[in-house]
C-alpha cells in the first residue's frame, strides 16, 4: 500500500522516471530549485522513506546501483540518500520504476551533463585510444595531496565592491583546467585537444573534461579515492599561476584588475591583447568587452553588455524565489536578495539559511 501511494505521488513530481531494467538502473534526476517550498516537498518524501520498511540500496564500489543477482531482491524495493557539499539526492526504486530527486546548488540546466562516473569512463577510454593507461598514474598518498590543492581564485578587490565600472572587460581561458593538465603532463595533450575540439558537436565532452580533471581525479569517493589527486592539483595550480601571471601583466601595462572568477579576470582600462590570446585549448580571449560592471561580493555581480543585462549569483538566492527567471532581472536586482544555503541531517532533513 505504501509503495503504491508513494509511486502515485512521485509520478506527479518526478520528470526523470523510467523503468528499471535488470542490468541498468540509470535515469535523469528531477532537479528541485533550492527554496522553501521545494525543501518541504523533498523533506516530506525523505521522511516517508526514512520511516518506511524499504531496503537501503546496495551499491557497487563505483557508486552505481548493484545489479548483481545476489542483490537483485534487495534492490527491487529500496532507497538511499546521498549528500554532498552542493546537493542532496534521493534514489528510490519501486519495482520496475526508479526515481532520482535532487535538491541543492547548481541543479538547474543539466540536460547536457552526464554522471561523473560516466565522464570518467569516457575520459579513460579516450586516453586508452591514445595509448595512455590512467592506472599508471595512481599514487598511494592521494588524500594527503588533496589537502594541499589550492582553492580556485574567486576574489574581488575589496575597494571595488559596490563600485560601478563603465569600461570593464573579461578575459577567459578556454578549458583552463584541461590545459593546465596538459601543460604539466604533455602526454595528455592529444586526448584533451581532441575532446576540446569536438565539444561543439558533442557538448558532453566539455563536461567530460571538467568533471574528470577538477572533480573525479581528486574525489575521495570510490572508485577514485584521491588516487589521481596529483593530476588535479597540477591542473588547478597551473590555472592559478596563469591567471596571476596575466593579472600582473595587465597591471604592469596600466589596467586595473577588479576580480578573478576561477579561470577568468575582470579588468578595466583599454582592452588588452597579448601573448597567449587565441581560440585553442588553453588560450585566452576577451569574451566580454566594454561592459558596465558592479560587484556586490566575489560571487555576486552584474554587468551590462550591448544594453543587455546579466546577473551572476553563485548558488540560489531569495530573489530567485520572487523572480526565478534571471533573464527578467534588472540592474540592481542582485541587491534584492540574500544567498540561500542549506544543511541536511537525518533527523531534520533539509533546512535553509540565508547569508
Amino acid at each position: 500500500m505504501f509503495c503504491d501511494e508513494l509511486k502515485l505521488y512521485l509520478d506527479k513530481i518526478a520528470t526523470g522516471v523510467k523503468q528499471a531494467k535488470l542490468n541498468q538502473f540509470h535515469t535523469r534526476p528531477t532537479y528541485f530549485k533550492l527554496n522553501i517550498e521545494n525543501s518541504q516537498i523533498f523533506n516530506e518524501i525523505y521522511f516517508k522513506l526514512r520511516d518506511s520498511n524499504l531496503n537501503k540500496i546496495i551499491r557497487t564500489d563505483s557508486g552505481a546501483i548493484s545489479t548483481a543477482p545476489v542483490n537483485e531482491v534487495n534492490n527491487r524495493y529500496a532507497w538511499d540518500c546521498i549528500k554532498t557539499s552542493t546537493f542532496v539526492r534521493l534514489t528510490i526504486i519501486l519495482g520496475s520504476h526508479i526515481y532520482v530527486i535532487s535538491i541543492g546548488k547548481g541543479n538547474i540546466n543539466k540536460e547536457k551533463d552526464i554522471r561523473p562516473i560516466d565522464a570518467w569512463l569516457t575520459f579513460i577510454s579516450e586516453l586508452k585510444n591514445d595509448g595512455i593507461d590512467i592506472n599508471d598514474y595512481i599514487i598511494d598518498n592521494g588524500a594527503q595531496v588533496k589537502e594541499t590543492i589550492k582553492k580556485p581564485l574567486i576574489w574581488v578587490d575589496p575597494n571595488d565592491i559596490n563600485k560601478t565600472f563603465i569600461n570593464a572587460h573579461h578575459i577567459d581561458y578556454h578549458n583552463s583546467y584541461p590545459a593546465g593538465l596538459c601543460n604539466k603532463y604533455q602526454e595528455f595533450t592529444k586526448t584533451c585537444v581532441r575532446l576540446y575540439n569536438q565539444r561543439k558537436d558533442e557538448p558532453v565532452f566539455k563536461a567530460v573534461l571538467n568533471y574528470t580533471i577538477s572533480g573525479c581525479m581528486q574525489s575521495p569517493k570510490k572508485p577514485w579515492c584521491c588516487k589521481w589527486a596529483h593530476l588535479s592539483k597540477a591542473a588547478i595550480e597551473d590555472n592559478i599561476d596563469r591567471i596571476l601571471t596575466l593579472s600582473y601583466i595587465l597591471q604592469l601595462e596600466g589596467r586595473h584588475v577588479i576580480a578573478y572568477n576561477t579561470d577568468g579576470i575582470w579588468y578595466s582600462g583599454d582592452i588588452y591583447h597579448g601573448d597567449g590570446e587565441g581560440k585553442n585549448l588553453g588560450d585566452w580571449e576577451n569574451d566580454h568587452v566594454n561592459c558596465i560592471l558592479r560587484f556586490r561580493s566575489a560571487g555576486c555581480y552584474e554587468y551590462m553588455e550591448n544594453d543587455e543585462y546579466h546577473p551572476v549569483v553563485r548558488g540560489t538566492s531569495t530573489y530567485d524565489i520572487i523572480e526565478p527567471d534571471r533573464s527578467n532581472w534588472k540592474w540592481g536586482d542582485i541587491y534584492k536578495q540574500e544567498t540561500i544555503t542549506f544543511k541536511f541531517d537525518e533527523e531534520k532533513g533539509i533546512t535553509l539559511n540565508e547569508t
